[in-house]
């Protein structure tokens, strides 16, 4: 459950300072290995005190951390190194760069325009016809004849069966082809026979 808190409060928590050290400090602190049997605040805590007893440290705490703005950005000197950093970084690899020697190319310019020019012609989208040879994949919503009213279509694979019904609606189309050439020489023949007999009338 979630119990929100005063502003008040919020800038108490903020700005208290118990002068010790936190667990995860990696700094030195004296004689810490010589105490034992307390939490690592208390431990810390009281050394610090002694120290300042006889005057081993000087405080230089004169006012609380973030007592007057406790909104007060904690990490701005962090993330300054951080960008200085970053331009650092960036300054010494524009150095190399224009430092370092040019490649020489190994292909002309009218090369590599015509390359690339095959390329997109080779990658372009081109619609083909669909055949036994080049299905529809799998998921295309189309109609193909016949895929569905066959028996050979049952139990297969959708795409082996498309291909069927193309190569069989192929050879309807070339048989209908076939028969509907020999029916235009049949018609033929029977025009040149009527023009015949009605010369000969």
């Amino acid at each position: 459950m979630f119990i929100p808190v005063s502003d008040r409060e919020r800038q108490e928590f903020l700005c208290r300072n118990e002068r010790k050290f936190i667990p995860g400090y990696t700094g030195h602190c004296p004689n810490i290995k010589f105490h034992f049997g307390k939490s690592y605040g208390a431990d810390t805590k009281e050394i610090l005190e002694e120290l300042r007893d006889h005057n081993a440290i000087r405080d230089i705490y004169t006012k609380r951390y973030r007592e007057e703005d406790y909104s007060k950005d904690v990490l701005k000197f962090t993330e300054r190194q951080r960008q200085y950093r970053k331009r650092k970084d960036e300054e010494e690899k524009r150095i190399r760069a224009r430092s370092a020697p040019r490649l020489t190319p190994i292909r002309s310019e009218d090369q590599v325009d015509r390359m690339v020019k095959e390329y997109e012609a080779r990658i372009t989208y081109k619609e083909k016809e669909l055949s036994p040879e080049c299905p529809p994949i799998s998921g295309y919503t189309g109609h193909i004849p016949r895929v569905k009213a066959s028996e050979e279509s049952l139990s297969q694979r959708y795409s082996t069966a498309v291909r069927k019904s193309l190569e069989r609606l192929r050879e309807e189309r070339k048989r209908q082809h076939y028969f509907k050439g020999i029916q235009d020489d049949i018609d033929r023949a029977i025009k040149g026979l009527d023009k015949q007999c009605l010369k000969d009338d």
